[in-house]
């Protein structure tokens, strides 16, 4: 037993520690430490399992700047004027993590629950495997607006959704798109518009792209329209097709082509054909035996001016204001007609032609010819009949006479004379 040497326990109580065991000191109740006398009691309670800095006390570490106390109910603070380090396998926190400063982790961050973040997070580089929910404020990427490109992967698919920073421009199914947005699906690249709706009633929209533009103001400009063309029922959806542009000095659009449930088109312009093309009616299922072309290619309508010559010399003029005949072009077949006055035959020689807008065509089997009427006034034919003649593969026409009796002939050098003449003659075109 050691000695108390020139110490006494008289004089040296007040040195001494010592447990007020006064109604605790067991495993529930804690018991204060005292010096001595009981005139200190120091900052920590102790029970038979337990040791408890009291109050705000602090449990120091090596000088006054690092310790641990509770700073508040419920509330324990680690503090360190430097650092604190934290060494272990696995850190399992359960509750909500405050960080008040920056968070620097070098390696991964696995979270079950959730992470509430009040600031600005900057993340260079985030794998999140589980849900990402955003229930308030803004969401921005790139808020820099600097040249990153943005990525969404689905099943199967790289790229479901793709934003390249460069220029903004999106890519559904590509990395590359080309257009502000681009859609590529190696077999079906579709855009689905679809009118959710039980009821739905004659001329109700169910969908439509929309084109917008303008110099002061941002209007519709063009549109595609899809529009119910009757009632729905369970058993019927009739819909219509209208495709709207805005004509020159107008700043709305307006329909152009529908196409009906029935799958007739009406245009409120002209139908323009590229040259050399025409309406297709090859859907005839029954075209006649010989049929050799089923497209009408051409339809013109206009004036030409009569020219009326003998065919081997001299002129024969008309009168001033019956220079002009009419024509109409069906396809190949050309429609002549109108007035002219000869006036005036210069030593005329020859049968006597008129000018034809048009070369008829050279058939096979003279299927070219045909034949008109002309119709004279004043003229002085005697018991003679006039008529027009087309051969095939030339661009005039032939007046001919019969006199009864008489084989047909052409008319020849002067013997129209000075008269008036009616004429109308169809034939086709090469």
């Amino acid at each position: 037993m050691a000695a108390l040497g020139s110490q006494s326990i008289a004089s040296s109580y007040e040195q001494l520690l010592h447990v007020d065991a006064d109604g605790g000191g067991n495993s529930t109740t804690h018991v204060s430490v005292k010096d001595g006398d009981n005139g200190t009691t120091f900052g920590f309670t102790i029970a038979s399992d337990a040791l408890m800095m009291s109050s705000t006390n602090r449990l120091e570490f090596g000088d006054t700047g690092t310790y641990i106390h509770q700073s508040a109910d419920g509330v324990l603070d680690l503090v360190s004027d430097t650092e604190i380090e934290i060494n272990a396998t696995t850190i399992d926190m359960n509750g909500a993590a405050d960080l008040s400063g920056n968070l620097t982790v070098g390696g991964d961050i696995d979270l079950e629950g959730d992470i509430d973040v009040n600031g600005t997070a900057n993340l260079d580089n985030t794998d999140i495997d589980g849900t990402f929910t955003q229930d308030a404020g803004a969401v921005v990427f790139n808020e820099a607006g600097a040249d990153y490109d943005f990525r969404v992967e689905g099943s199967g698919e790289a790229n479901a959704l793709f934003v390249q920073g460069s220029d903004g421009a999106v890519g559904i199914g590509t990395d590359s798109p080309t257009q502000p947005l681009h859609i590529a699906h190696s077999t079906d690249a579709q855009i689905q518009l679809e009118r959710v709706d039980i009821s739905v009633a004659e001329d109700d929209t169910i969908g439509a792209i929309l084109i917008r533009g303008g110099e002061s103001s941002q209007t519709d400009v063009a549109r595609i329209r899809i529009n119910a063309d009757a009632d729905w029922t369970d058993s019927s959806s009739p819909t219509k097709m209208t495709f709207e542009t805005t004509p020159s000095g107008a700043t709305a659009d307006a329909p152009r082509m529908i196409i009906d449930s029935a799958g007739d088109v009406t245009f409120t312009g002209d139908l323009i054909m590229a040259d050399g093309k025409g309406i297709d009616f090859a859907a005839d299922a029954s075209p006649a035996a010989g049929m050799t072309a089923e497209i009408l290619d051409d339809y013109e309508e206009g004036t030409f001016a009569w020219v009326i010559s003998p065919a081997t010399s001299g002129s024969i003029s008309m009168e001033g204001g019956s220079e002009t005949g009419i024509y109409t072009k069906i396809g190949r077949v050309v429609h002549i007609q109108g007035r002219f006055n000869i006036n005036a035959n210069t030593n005329p020689l020859g049968e006597v032609r008129i000018a034809l807008p048009f070369t008829a065509i050279n058939g096979s089997s003279q299927e070219g010819c045909s034949a008109g009427t002309i119709i004279s006034y004043n003229a002085t034919f005697t018991a003679a009949y006039l008529s027009l003649q087309v051969v095939q593969n030339t661009a005039y026409m032939t007046v001919m006479r019969t006199i009864s009796g008489s084989a047909q002939q052409a008319v020849v050098d002067d013997e129209l004379g000075t008269a008036f003449f009616d004429l109308q003659i169809n034939y086709v075109a090469a």
